[in-house]
């Protein structure tokens, strides 16, 4: 089997009523975090189905369908608390109206469902008095029911491609208590499922590989606490994190390699080839702490198990591809307490990956590739040289396009691949004791303004619904960069910071393919807007912080004809859309901070047709292709503030 992780981790449609509740609720009972827990929980479940036909019985690519609905369940768990840092164990259980009927080429009904889904996870980060931010991780349970049936041929449809599956979710959450032993809390969750294979009555299979984001909010109430206090804030100094260290990691990785067929040799689409296995490699770098805020550079070297092989029934498999090794250069900026840090990283990747297709004449894409890794972490302090770390990053790795040696017709590689690690840092030289608390927040309340330096890695994607030209999914991968504005307003009680920003970027992203007389596939993203709300906690000058709202932006797909552009389809270029992040802010003085933060936003599906009619036994119905826009951002800005005492 084969899995992939989604960790465009992120937190969406930050709950600001709960939060300005828990703000201004009267003071809770329970002294710490510690203790059983149970609640309820609802929220909205966004669910990616990608259909892989190996043996070209229909499409030869991959579909992608997108299904979306509401989640409601419990959860309970257990915590424990040492200072300021909590960690625990959490199951919950959610019933699922994620449900969504289509018809691909105007003859097959495709039906995609989700019944309900599960976990069970770790989780653990920063609990300062009433609040507690955290990042979690685990297994997560699914049970799909779905079918494929073909009205003019039902020996080649899948009458049951439903199955319960396993897989591993990840994500963060903000909580806060509001009184008594209640909390009310927002979180968002990537779950990423092992596929599923399901063979048809004609021999032909089907592999489907599953991603489910769900954004949630919910209320606890906690068995335990004295009666008495609010819960603690340890007042002291952070372990100091700065100086040289070496580690190694080990963990699992997920990688996609795509596989895009740019001149329409056989089926004009993009492959996606998916493959798991285990990931180890080596890091070093070097820290500077300035209070509570850490920052610094990373370098890492990592190298994979894994690959992918597709081939139709009884021949050589024609499709290949693997992740070899990759390394990265990265930028890291988090807070510390006690002995602990929470911190981003984004920078520059590069991986070797083999990529090739042998079908008559031969492609090979392998090679080395550049492109960007993001990710978020924690690490722990153990003894003043010894550190143990838990990262999750996702990476994005361009690609060359090339022709056969006996063929003018091209291909398009490209990769993206989700680690999960473990690691331990060993810190060079003479080092301080380990830490005995967190620093007294400086005061965030007030007003600012600033401005951005972004870069954006964009994937447009139109999906061929009535089969009008090559019937799946065309996928363009861009990365660009740009400038942007940004305002808004934090309020803050205690240690607890929350509040509204908005902000616009204008983007350079832009990719096309061009099959040279026939057709021009093109995507950009021009400007995106956000209106979010952010919510996390602050120690001396550093501020870590969830954040998540809604998306606007100005994004462009066709699929252009060249000889009849009556043929083509033009895209809405407005998208409507959510964002989820982390970031990480910094007081630079009274009047100024600085922030590096991550984004990834989802954009809601778009339709268009071309006037024409397709028909193809089920229904006669216009022409129609889909477009689907997700983006992942790095950013890091400037703001002048103004607020109550400054």
């Amino acid at each position: 089997m084969r899995s992939s992780v989604v960790l465009r981790l992120g937190a969406s449609r930050l709950a600001l009523l709960a939060v300005g509740v828990a703000a201004s609720a009267s003071p809770a009972v329970a002294d710490t975090w510690q203790g059983y827990y149970i609640g309820v929980t609802g929220g909205y479940g966004d669910h990616q189905a990608r259909y892989e036909d190996p043996d070209s019985d229909w499409f030869g690519t991959t579909h992608q369908y997108h299904p979306k609905g509401a989640l409601y369940g419990l959860q309970l768990g257990r915590n424990w608390q040492t200072d300021n840092v909590a960690m625990g164990f959490e199951a919950d259980f959610l019933g699922s109206t994620i449900s969504r009927n289509q018809i691909y080429s105007s003859d097959d009904l495709v039906k995609n469902d989700i019944d309900w889904m599960a976990s069970l996870r770790a989780r653990k980060g920063f609990a300062f008095g009433d609040t507690f931010i955290y990042e979690t991780v685990g297994l997560g349970f699914a049970d799909f029911e779905r079918s494929w049936t073909e009205a003019a041929d039902v020996p080649d449809s899948w009458p049951d491609l439903g199955d319960t599956k396993v897989g591993v979710v990840a994500g963060f959450g903000v909580e806060r208590a509001i009184g008594g032993n209640w909390s009310v809390r927002t979180e968002a969750q990537v779950f990423r499922f092992f596929d599923n294979t399901s063979v048809n009555p004609d021999g032909f299979p089907l592999n489907i590989d599953d991603i489910i984001y769900t954004l949630r909010a919910g209320v606890n109430y906690s068995f335990g606490g004295n009666g008495g206090s609010n819960r603690p804030f340890v007042q002291g100094k952070p372990f100091d994190f700065s100086g040289f260290f070496v580690g190694a990691s080990l963990g699992g990785h997920m990688a996609t390699v795509q596989l895009t067929d740019v001149d329409f040799n056989d089926d004009g689409s993009t492959y996606d080839l998916l493959s798991n296995g285990f990931v180890g490699g080596i890091q070093g770098g070097y820290n500077t702490q300035i209070e509570g805020f850490v920052y610094g550079l990373e370098a890492n070297v990592n190298f994979y198990d894994g690959d992918d092989t597709t081939a139709e029934a009884g021949a050589a498999p024609f499709n290949f591809s693997g992740l070899n090794w990759s390394g990265d250069v990265k930028f890291k900026a988090g807070t510390a307490a006690d002995n602990t840090m929470m911190y981003l990283v984004g920078g520059y990747a590069f991986a070797d990956y083999d990529l090739s297709r042998s079908d008559g004449d031969i492609w090979d894409l392998s090679g080395t590739h550049s492109g960007f890794i993001v990710g978020t972490g924690i690490e722990h302090a153990f003894t003043p040289n010894v550190t143990g770390r838990f990262e999750a990053t996702y990476s994005g790795i361009g690609g060359d396009t090339s022709a056969s040696p006996t063929n003018t017709e091209s291909f398009r590689g490209a990769a993206q691949d989700v680690t999960l690690m473990a690691g331990i840092n060993y810190y060079l030289g003479e080092r301080g004791p380990l830490g005995s608390g967190a620093l007294a927040p400086v005061d965030w309340r007030g007003f600012y303004v600033g401005a951005d330096g972004v870069f954006a890695y964009h994937q447009g994607s139109m999906f061929d619904r009535t089969n009008s030209d090559h019937g799946a999914n065309y996928t363009l991968p861009s990365f660009g960069g740009g400038v942007g504005l940004h305002a808004g307003h934090d309020w803050q009680d205690d240690a607890f910071v929350y509040g509204l920003i908005a902000d616009v970027t204008a983007l350079s992203n832009e990719e096309s393919d061009n099959d040279t007389g026939d057709r021009v596939m093109s995507s950009s993203l021009n400007w995106l807007g956000t209106l979010r709300g952010r919510a996390g906690i602050a120690t001396g000058q550093a501020l870590f912080f969830a954040s998540g709202g809604l998306a606007y932006a100005d994004a462009e797909l066709d699929h252009s004809y060249i000889a009849t552009p009556a043929d083509s389809f033009h895209f809405d270029n407005s998208r409507w859309g959510w964002t989820i992040g982390l970031g990480v802010e910094k007081q630079m003085s009274d009047r100024s901070s600085f922030k590096f933060e991550t984004l990834y936003t989802k954009f809601s599906e778009v339709g268009t047709g071309n006037g024409s009619t397709c028909s193809d036994g089920l229904v006669t119905e216009p022409c129609e292709m889909l477009g689907y826009d997700d983006t992942i951002t790095i950013s890091a800005g400037y703001s002048l503030r103004w607020g109550a005492d400054q």
